[in-house]
């Protein structure tokens, strides 16, 4: 099933940040990507409103502005959306995401970073 980006939802990115002179002011394309929860305060709500309705797959463009939002400059974003999944009950509580990791025990282990 494929699911599109809409509140309740784990989205995971990679982004090029551009400032208004152009100046790349960060890359993570090569980095793992980041997750938010849709419809949290995760990232700007003006990001996520250009995010909606967005698929595994999509590339985007999508501007923060000054008058937007609080900041001093104008940013343009070149996302990738890299996943999309249904947060757990858990998540949706806590409002962001819950990352499993069992690196350092055994497989009985839910140990949260």
């Amino acid at each position: 099933m494929m699911h599109c980006i809409t509140s309740d939802m784990i989205v995971s990115i990679r982004y090029r940040m551009y400032n208004s002179r152009g100046e790349l002011v960060e890359d993570t394309m090569c980095a793992t990507p980041v997750q938010y929860l849709h419809g949290s305060a995760g990232i700007a709500n003006t990001l996520q409103c250009q995010l909606e309705g967005l698929t595994v797959g999509n590339h985007q463009q999508v501007w923060l502005c000054s008058d937007m939002d609080q900041g001093d400059d104008d940013y343009r974003f070149e996302v990738i959306i890299d996943d999309i999944r249904p947060a757990t009950p858990a998540e949706i509580i806590l409002g962001y995401p819950v990352h499993i990791s069992a690196d350092n025990c055994g497989g009985d282990c839910f140990c949260y970073q």
